[in-house]
């Protein structure tokens, strides 16, 4: 929602969510002369490990690689990746873009490194109230399990690395309350645009007619399941903002608000969610799960950054075919 408010700017790009940024920096990191071969084989990279469909976002395979045999040869690998960023969002006029935001639910795990590829970068968490997105996750199967210690051991090492210390940064660090965002709207975005230093524009709060023309203009060439999926996953962008999403918690089972509170509890009121820790005592079966989201969440992500890049490759071949669109 926020990205796609963001995009109603003519001076911000803020495209798909597409980790190459930092996956690729092992192998091209220390690239300061860019040839086309070199080009050609970043792009046939980007396509083996890209992890959307990218005809509906991207633009397609023989473009692409015109317009970066177009950039020029010298250039830093941020520099290059910044450029790279260009090919996203076909249908959009980039030539005011000064400011782009990579929305990527990977970065909370990876602050530090992002900082020393991207050292100017700011960042931006969106947080919702954990009773919330557990039971939305839940409602919408989101997640390998669907238990409820799990997707609370989610939200909380995704926010984890959200520490006081950071957040006391204000130059680098911004704390947004998805509820605030979508109860004072206009006073929410124009902290953001402060933040990122652009200027706010009541088109943002149009957002969902910009949604529903980009899904419409760009429905051929995509897969329709793909299509159909994309639509009902995002079916809130294609309305306006709707404060009935807040509090759903509150007509869920008391036991099961208490288990996501008793896990979440710390990092909440960092949050700024003001909720105590119950009494409430976990099971070995909870503990267990808890453990398992953040061995498979935090843990492995970390190990994933650190892996050879032929291997992410190999595991990507393994996973799915290569092809070019």
């Amino acid at each position: 929602m926020l990205a796609t408010m963001l995009n109603q700017l003519d001076n911000v790009l803020s495209p798909s969510e597409e980790p190459f940024l930092l996956y690729f920096h092992s192998k091209y990191g220390r690239t300061t002369i860019w040839g086309n071969k070199i080009k050609k084989q970043f792009l046939d990279d980007f396509l083996l490990m890209h992890e959307r469909n990218f005809e509906l976002y991207f633009y397609n395979y023989n473009v692409a690689l015109e317009n970066l045999y177009g950039f020029e040869k010298d250039m830093t690998y941020l520099e290059f990746c910044k450029a790279f960023y260009f090919q996203f969002l076909k249908g959009k006029d980039k030539s005011q873009v000064d400011t782009i935001v990579d929305k990527q639910l990977k970065y909370p795990f990876y602050i530090d490194e992002v900082l020393k590829v991207s050292p100017d970068s700011k960042f931006v968490f969106l947080v919702r109230d954990p009773r919330d997105n557990v039971i939305t996750c839940q409602n919408r199967k989101l997640g390998r399990h669907l238990n409820t210690a799990y997707q609370a051991s989610h939200w909380n090492n995704y926010f984890a690395n959200a520490t006081k210390l950071r957040l006391e940064d204000e130059s680098k660090f911004l704390l947004v309350k998805y509820e605030d965002l979508v109860i004072h709207p206009e006073q929410e975005l124009k902290t953001i645009c402060s933040f990122l230093d652009i200027t706010f524009n009541e088109k943002m709060l149009d957002f969902h007619s910009s949604f529903n023309n980009f899904i419409d203009s760009n429905k051929e060439g995509v897969d329709k399941e793909f299509m159909h999926n994309l639509k009902d996953f995002h079916s809130t962008l294609r309305k306006p903002l709707d404060s009935s999403k807040i509090g759903l918690w509150k007509k869920e089972d008391p036991s099961k608000i208490q288990l996501i509170e008793k896990v979440t509890h710390g990092v909440a009121k960092k949050m700024g969610y003001d909720f105590e820790e119950p009494n409430y005592k976990l099971s070995f079966s909870e503990k267990y799960y808890i453990s398992l989201s953040t061995i498979q969440k935090k843990w492995l992500l970390k190990t994933y950054l650190r892996i050879p890049f032929g291997i992410k490759l190999w595991i990507k071949k393994i996973r799915k075919p290569y092809r070019k669109a």
